[in-house]
Formats: structure tokens, sequence, C-alpha cells
């Protein structure tokens, strides 16, 4: 019995200290964070001890300068030519518009439902037109009149013996390239090109010119401004707001708000407590 005795006596200060031991090993202080002469060397050059980024060969400024000039004047001539050319951006999300000609005059539908013409009194519902966008051309619209006829460059000329055709309004069977229209822009004003190449013009001066409007390719410096309009938008699409998302209940959302993640955390150990645990425990067993 004495041996025995001696025997778990032995091994419960074994133990013991085997449980000192690992307490001291698990909660000792950490390794110290490297000195700043550690990060030096890190950060330099073993061999010469200068820093690596002295020895990086310079950068030509004059060449790199030079690239991203181009590149920026390249990219600032294309846009802003993109700018001049398309005239799209002026009927952006327009639903009605009006159109006043460089006489101060203003696009009408006539009552008759198929000449167009000018007159000065632009708060008619006959100087306003309905803005259709083709989707399958980005640059390309039709105008629809408050009569539903489109405005329309008909092959009719106005005069015989001169090149301007007349435009009216119409309801073609098929919506061809003559309801088409290409806005193109000219500052703050606008033209609009049939895909032909001839442009909307309201022409002046004497009857029976006077008032009227034709599409043609004005080749004198004195008519070249009869083909500029201006745009006022008198009505805008108006986007509905995109629902918000409708949350489902059947959301796989396995986070540390369900039971059996909450049950794992409370239940679960570190190493350093199994390791303090386990030491306890066989000092205790082997004490006795």
């Amino acid at each position: 019995m004495s041996l025995l005795k001696s025997h778990r006596l032995k091994t419960g200060n074994f133990f013991f200290q085997l449980s000192i031991f690992l307490y001291i090993y698990i909660y000792s202080k950490p390794k110290a964070s490297p000195s700043k002469q550690n990060y030096l060397h890190l950060i330099c050059d073993p061999k010469k001890h200068q820093p690596v980024n002295d020895r990086v060969p310079p950068i030509d400024s004059r060449k790199s300068n030079y690239s991203i000039n181009r590149s920026t004047i390249a990219m600032q001539s294309t846009s802003s030519d993109t700018m001049f050319r398309s005239g799209m951006e002026l009927f952006h999300r327009a639903k009605v518009v009006r159109l006043r000609s460089h006489h101060d005059k203003y696009l009408l539908a006539d009552e008759d439902e198929e000449s167009v013409t000018q007159d000065r009194n632009g708060s008619s519902r006959n100087a306003k037109w309905t803005v259709e966008l083709i989707p399958e051309f980005d640059n390309l619209l039709r105008l629809k009149s408050c009569y539903g006829k489109y405005l329309t460059a008909s092959n009719q000329p106005l005069l015989l013996g001169v090149t301007g055709r007349k435009v009216v309004q119409s309801v073609p069977r098929r919506l061809d390239s003559s309801v088409e229209w290409e806005p193109v822009r000219d500052g703050a004003q606008v033209k609009l090109k049939t895909r032909y190449g001839n442009f909307l013009r309201a022409n002046g001066g004497l009857p029976p010119w006077r008032n009227s409007v034709t599409h043609d390719i004005p080749h004198r410096t004195a008519t070249q401004d009869w083909i500029l309009w201006d745009v006022d938008v008198l009505e805008i699409h108006v986007e509905s707001p995109a629902p918000p998302p409708i949350p489902h209940s059947d959301s796989l959302d396995f986070d540390s708000y369900t039971p059996s993640a909450v049950s794992i955390k409370s239940t679960a150990f570190s190493r350093q407590e199994v390791c303090v645990y386990l030491s306890l425990f066989l000092f205790h067993t082997f004490a006795n």
C-alpha cells in the first residue's frame, strides 16, 4: 500500500509540473515585433544597404507625358466630334417637342391633316410633335403630329423646276425611311436629315415660298441657316422607380442567427482551455 501511495504521489507531482509547464507555455507572451532596424533590413538591399526604390531606373517623363497627352487629345476630339454630329441628346427622354425655325416660326401640322407649314403661334396643339425612337437605330427618330400622322419627306416637288420636295403628314402602310429623321447637332440647334442626305428646311421669302417646309440641300450661303431648328421639349418620359426586392422566407442564409450555429459557438472551446482542463483532470485523477 505504501508503494502504491508513493507511486501515485510521484505521478501526481509529475502531472502537476506538466500542467504548470503547459500553463506557462500557453499563456506566455508572444514574440516581440521586429524592431525598426529589422524593418529597415527588409526594405533595403542587403548588399549595398541602399533602399531598393532608389535603384529603380528613372522614368522618361517626357515620353510618358507625350503619350498621355496624345491619348487625351484623341479622346477629347472624339467626344467633341460625336457631340457635334449627334443630336439625339437633345431628344433624350423627350416625349413631346416643338421645333422653332430660323425665322422664329414653329413647325405646324396643318388642319387639313396633310400639309406642314410654319407659324409664329407655338401654343397651339398643331405645333406639338410626339417623338418616337426607333429601337433598331440609335440615331434615328420619327415625329408624329397631333393628328396621328408622321412627318414625311415626300417625293413631290413644291414647284416645278425647283429641287425642294414637300414635307407632309402621312401614315404609310409600312414605316419606311421617308418618316425617319436623323438629328445632327450644330451648336445648340439641330438639323433634321433624311436617309438620303436632305435636310428639313423652313423656307422664307415671298409666296409661295413663305411659310412652306421642304427637304433639300441648301446651296446658297443665305439659306444655310434655314435648316437649323431649336428644340423645345414640352413633355418627357418619366421612368417609374423599380419596386423594392421582396425578401424570401426560404432563403438559405445559414448565418450566426440559426440555433445550430449558436449552440456550436456556445459549446466551443479553445485549444488552450482544452489543454488546461486536461492537465487539471489528470492531476486530480492521479493525486487521489
